[in-house]
């Protein structure tokens, strides 16, 4: 993703960071790839696959959204990087759905 893109993105992302070199993720329909990005840099870079039913934000269309999401917090702060590895293999239905805040 060239750095003019990724800046307009960051511009826009910005005000909702609590701070400054925060990440924050961006993903790349065209190229099938989920960018972990601070500032206006590229961390990392994953494979990514979206739907193939296309992009759109109708409810319930299975289509990627657009636009930006912010999650309501975070869970594994400070644990090791390979903590979670494979926990959607054992993760057990709570019953607890939560909601995505769309900006």
């Amino acid at each position: 993703m060239e750095t003019v893109r990724l800046r307009r993105i960051y511009k826009n992302v910005g005000p909702y960071l609590t701070d400054p070199r925060e990440l924050f993720l961006v993903v790349s329909i065209e190229t099938q790839t989920l960018l972990v990005c601070t500032n206006d840099a590229i961390v990392d870079r994953y494979d990514a696959s979206t739907s193939r039913f296309g992009n759109g934000n109708r409810e319930n269309s299975l289509k990627t959204p657009l636009g930006f999401i912010a999650s309501g917090r975070s869970f594994g702060a400070g644990a090791p990087r390979d903590a979670f590895s494979g926990t959607a293999r054992i993760r057990a239905k709570t019953g607890t759905t939560v909601p995505p805040q769309i900006i």
